[in-house]
C-alpha cells in the first residue's frame, strides 16, 4: 500500500489480481473522457458553479487512472487547492472497479458520501452503489439504550438525555450518532448507547434483526464504492487474513486519503492497550446487568437487594476476565506472567480487579506457571 508521509497524501494502491479473477467494468454504455469532465467548459464546470480548471488535478486524475487500468501502486502527494479528493474519485467511478476509500477523519467520511460522490455521480452520469460504513462507536445501539433507561442510569440529567435519543432513534434512518449534533460529543452519554466489542452481545442480541451497525455493514458488502476509515480498513484486513470474515467486500482497488496518519493507526491497531478506563467500563457494565437482573428479591423493609450468588473457589478475577479475545482479558493476561517473574504474581492484578468489581480476592495455593 503505497503512501507518502505528507499532511497532503492520498495512497492510491490498486490490488494485483490474476487477469481470470479480474472483474472488470461492471457498467456499459457512453464513458466520458477524463479531459471531457476536467476541462475548463466540461462536465464538472456544468455541475460545479465556480469552477476552475486546475491542470495539476487533471495530472493526477490520469496518474491515478493509469494506475487503476493497470493495477499498479500509487503514491500522490499534492499540495493544499489541488483537489485531490476529485483527482481521485473521478477515475475510480469512470474505472467501474469495486473500491474502497479510506479517510483518516469522519469529517472527510462525512464530505465524500454526502457532497462529494453525489455530485461526481451526476457528472459521470452512471449508477453506482455508495456506502459509508463507520466504526461500531458512531452507531447507537438500540439494547444499551433499552437498558440504560430501565435502570441501569440513575442521573436525572442524563436520562433527559437518554429520552431526547429514544425520540430521536424513531426518526433516524441509519443510527449515525453525527446526526445527532451535540449529542454525539457527549462522552458520558455515547458510553450508554454505543456499544464494544467486549459488551456486544452479538447473535444473542434481541435487538440484532433492527441493529444500525449490521445494517451498515450489510449495505458496504453490497457497494460498488464504499468510504470507510483506516481503522476499518485495517481490521477488515486483519478479519481476511485471519479467516473469520470480512468487513469490506472484495474489492478491486483501495484509495488511501490522509495517508500520512496510516502508520501510526496501524501501530495502536495492531498493538494492545490497557487502561483504568477500560477496567472502569467494565465494572460499571457488571453493576449495571447486576441491577436489571431478573428475580431479584425484597429485604425486610421492602427494598430490593441482591440475589445471593453461589461463589466457587475458582474461577479468580482474573479469570472471570479471561474471555477468548477479549482486549482486557489480552492486556492482563499478556502481562502477568508468574509469581516469579512479575513482582506480586497475579496478585496484584487481582487485588486491581476486585476492588473495582467490590470483591474479595482469593488466593490459590499455587499460581499457574509456577
Amino acid at each position: 500500500m503505497g503512501a507518502a508521509v505528507s499532511k497532503a497524501t492520498c495512497g492510491a494502491n490498486c490490488q494485483e489480481m490474476a487477469a481470470s479473477n479480474c472483474r472488470g467494468s461492471r457498467y456499459s454504455g457512453f464513458m466520458p473522457e477524463l479531459g471531457e469532465i476536467f476541462d475548463t467548459h466540461g462536465l464538472l464546470a456544468r455541475h460545479l458553479p465556480g469552477y476552475t480548471r486546475r491542470v495539476a488535478q487533471e495530472d493526477m486524475a490520469r496518474m491515478v487512472d493509469e494506475a487503476l487500468s493497470h493495477r499498479q501502486h500509487l503514491a500522490v502527494e499534492a499540495g493544499t487547492g489541488i483537489g485531490k479528493t476529485f483527482g481521485y474519485l473521478v477515475p475510480a467511478l469512470l474505472s467501474g472497479q469495486r473500491t474502497a476509500i479510506s479517510t483518516g477523519t469522519l469529517t472527510l467520511q462525512d464530505q465524500l458520501f454526502k457532497r462529494d460522490l453525489p455530485l461526481l455521480g451526476a457528472v459521470v452520469g452512471r449508477p453506482v452503489r455508495v456506502a459509508l460504513l463507520k466504526g461500531r462507536s458512531n452507531y447507537l445501539c438500540r439494547q444499551r439504550l433499552e437498558t440504560a433507561r430501565q435502570g441501569a442510569v440513575r442521573d436525572p440529567v442524563l436520562l433527559d438525555r437518554l429520552e431526547s435519543v429514544s425520540h430521536w432513534v424513531r426518526a433516524t434512518g441509519h443510527g449515525d450518532l453525527t446526526e445527532m449534533g451535540d449529542f454525539s460529543e457527549d462522552y458520558s452519554l455515547r458510553a450508554w448507547i454505543t456499544s464494544t466489542t467486549e459488551n456486544c452481545l452479538g447473535s444473542r442480541c434481541p435487538q440484532l434483526d433492527d441493529c444500525f451497525l449490521v445494517e451498515a455493514r450489510r449495505r458496504a458488502l453490497a457497494a460498488d464504492v464504499v468510504v470507510v476509515n483506516h481503522h476499518l480498513l485495517l481490521a477488515d484486513l486483519t478479519l481476511k487474513e485471519a479467516g473469520f470474515g470480512q468487513l469490506l467486500p472484495d474489492l478491486d482497488a483501495v484509495i488511501v486519503d490522509e495517508a500520512h496518519q496510516l502508520p501510526e493507526i496501524a501501530q495502536q491497531f495492531f498493538g494492545v492497550s490497557l487502561g483504568s478506563r477500560e477496567l472502569q467500563n467494565l465494572a460499571r457494565d457488571v453493576v449495571a446487568e447486576t441491577r436489571g437482573a431478573p428475580g431479584r428479591r425484597l429485604d425486610t423493609r421492602g427494598r430490593r437487594r441482591a440475589p445471593r450468588v453461589r461463589r466457587p473457589s475458582r474461577p479468580s478475577a482474573m479469570e472471570r476476565l479471561s474471555v477468548g479475545s477479549d482486549p482486557v482479558a489480552q492486556g492482563l493476561g499478556g502481562r502477568t506472567g508468574t509469581a516469579g517473574n512479575c513482582p506480586g504474581g497475579n496478585q496484584g492484578h487481582e487485588s486491581g480487579i476486585a476492588a473495582l468489581l467490590g470483591t474479595e480476592p482469593r488466593w490459590d495455593s499455587q499460581v499457574e506457571g509456577t
